[in-house]
């Protein structure tokens, strides 16, 4: 009887004994499993602000290499200004470009005071040739009036580049034709093809990802 007791007493203690080693071997797995998860979770959380911070990099160096063309373009945009007979012609181009805009019969300019002489010289010429424009494409009759004003200039250093703001319906509408306006705007339309040609690698990030799935037919 003794040696029953015995028996089952070891029995007791070895599935006790085995109950705490696997307790224990599922613990120290679950303790791997978590530190392995938290690693690969730390990993990709530092590749993926590893990316992003070269990301803005490229982003900012982009942006100041556009920057740099800008003020590029914008410097040769002064040496048109000095050329006074060619940047009569664009002035009064770009008059007229604005009175077919407005298609109005009264029409207000603001204009830098260093230009006002040259536009108040060609107002008159502007009038009649709009009115010759009007007559030969639509044969209507459009006497237009160009207001020019004198006391009132725009921000000689907010547009050294030159040009004209035009209002129409007593200033409800507003045309802005300054050359800083012109040069910001040719870049929005070109900045694709200028990325592309001065960042060749944006091909390759903004290639379309294909399907990899396909449909087997045997």
């Amino acid at each position: 009887k003794a040696r029953t007791i015995q028996e089952n007493a070891e029995q007791q203690f070895n599935i006790e004994r085995n109950r705490i080693i696997n307790q224990q071997k599922e613990k120290v797995l679950q303790e791997y499993k978590d530190k392995l998860e938290n690693y690969s979770i730390k990993r990709r959380i530092e590749r993926s602000s590893s990316i992003n911070q070269s990301r803005i990099q490229k982003m900012n160096a982009r942006f100041d290499v556009l920057e740099k063309v800008k003020k590029e373009v914008s410097n040769k945009l002064v040496t048109l200004i000095n050329d006074k007979d060619r940047y009569k012609v664009l002035l009064r181009n770009i008059i007229l470009q604005n009175l077919i805009k407005l298609m109005d019969e009264d029409v207000i300019i603001k204009c830098r005071k260093e230009d006002h002489e040259v536009i108040k010289g060609i107002v008159s010429d502007c009038e009649n040739q709009f009115e010759q424009l009007v007559k030969q494409n639509t044969n209507l009759q459009l006497k237009t009036r160009v207001h020019l004003l004198d006391d009132q200039y725009l921000d000689s250093q907010k547009y050294k580049n030159g040009g004209i703001i035009m209002y129409s319906l007593r200033g409800r509408i507003v045309c802005e034709n300054t050359l800083e306006t012109r040069l910001e705007l040719c870049v929005q339309e070109s900045l694709p093809d200028i990325r592309v040609t001065m960042f060749p690698d944006l091909r390759i990030e903004q290639k379309p990802r294909t399907h990899e799935t396909r449909n087997h037919h045997h």
